[in-house]
């Protein structure tokens, strides 16, 4: 009877684990670029564009300016503006932007 009372409370655990596991995935709150990000993978750039100047007056971390300056230079390329990402990666900062000057350098 031990025995089986274990069983039933793992396996009452394991579902309650997988059940709160599924739900945290599904309920994950969208950060400062979620709109930014959905814009660029949909193709529209522009859109993207202004969606970055509009969120570049927001405080936020560090590490979310660094990425909207990214999808900032990736919505650049998408509709090739070639001269704008040389002279903007050039003077930006960080490994992410150098990269993107790089490969325009090298392409053009």
């Amino acid at each position: 009877m031990l025995q089986r009372e274990k069983r039933e409370k793992v396996g009452k655990a394991r579902r309650e684990l997988a059940y709160s596991t599924a739900h945290k995935t599904v309920t994950m709150d969208p950060d400062e670029l979620y709109t930014l990000r959905a814009q660029y993978w949909l193709g529209h750039y522009t859109l993207c564009l202004e969606e970055a100047k509009a969120i570049a007056r927001r405080p936020m971390p560090e590490e979310l300016k660094v990425e909207r300056e990214e999808f900032v230079l990736r919505a650049l390329l998408g509709l090739k503006q070639y001269d704008k990402v040389i002279s903007e990666a050039a003077v930006s900062e960080g490994p992410g932007m150098f990269s993107y000057w790089i490969f325009i350098i090298f392409v053009f």
